[in-house]
């Protein structure tokens, strides 16, 4: 997930959904369930919707094959916000099939979450919660990523490794990417952003501080290369050999035309 911002409400909303909604709901609010068949007014909004999420799924962040409008608090049970622009989210019709009738205390909303919250491990492209998520949102964040199966629900993985594997094929730019899956976007700047910090503090013979974030880049991309080759010179410097070997065992096995770097030790 990550954090969007909440696009306003359409200048036709009122006469289009709320009034004629919220019309037929008086007369049917006494039941004791409500059926919203045939009065899906909701729908004449999906357009202005999607373009306010991007054409992104709120909790997965993928564009959806089929969108909806998911409807934040339960229709069923806040049938009081079923015609209100403010309880709609953009989503995949399978995870709103998912979510279902969940409350706000069971599922985290897109419009609060933080961008650290969570992020993308490569190349397993796993979401995972991070340490910046709050220890009161610990729950609600666990619940959010295993009820509506975006760790590694089948779909939405397929979907983030075909567009992993045209960004390292050079089908798609980091810009490309951005635009098809932010999420793995971020995560593969932010290895970057490490290794670069790692190259610095390296260059700067702060050999402790690169190997920090050379363990930040490898923690987001298992399989970087360069950021174990980075470690392991960072590694030798301190004359801890055996992890420097160790590290340029794995950067040769991620990529064997770093053998030449083994003459440099």
């Amino acid at each position: 997930m990550m954090r969007f911002q909440r696009p306003p409400e359409p200048d036709d909303f009122d006469a289009k959904v709320r009034q004629p909604g919220n019309a037929w709901l008086s007369g049917n609010i006494h039941l004791k369930k409500i059926s919203f068949k045939n009065h899906t007014y909701w729908t004449k909004c999906i357009n202005q919707l999607a373009d306010g999420f991007n054409g992104f799924c709120a909790y997965a962040c993928i564009q959806p094959f089929s969108g909806v409008v998911d409807h934040y608090l339960s229709k069923t049970k806040h049938p009081n916000q079923a015609y209100e622009w403010s309880n709609y989210r953009y989503a995949s019709d399978k995870l709103n099939q998912y979510k279902s009738d969940l409350e706000q205390d069971q599922i985290l909303d897109p419009f609060e979450v933080e961008d650290d919250w969570f992020e993308i491990l490569l190349p397993s492209l796993q979401l995972v919660g991070t340490e910046a998520i709050p220890a009161h949102e610990l729950e609600r964040a666990k619940t959010t990523l295993d009820k509506l199966h975006l760790i590694n629900g089948e779909w939405i993985i397929k979907t983030r490794a075909r567009h992993y594997k045209q960004y390292n094929e050079g089908k798609l730019s980091i810009q490309g990417l951005e635009q098809e899956n932010p999420l793995i976007a971020r995560a593969v700047k932010r290895s970057q952003d490490y290794y670069q910090k790692g190259n610095e503090f390296y260059n700067c013979e702060d050999y402790q501080s690169a190997i920090q974030n050379y363990n930040q880049a490898i923690r987001i991309n298992a399989v970087y290369a360069e950021a174990y080759l980075g470690r392991g010179k960072a590694y030798y410097q301190l004359k801890n050999y055996q992890n420097a070997l160790t590290d340029y065992h794995e950067a040769i096995y991620q990529n064997p035309e770093l053998k030449h770097f083994f003459g440099e030790v």
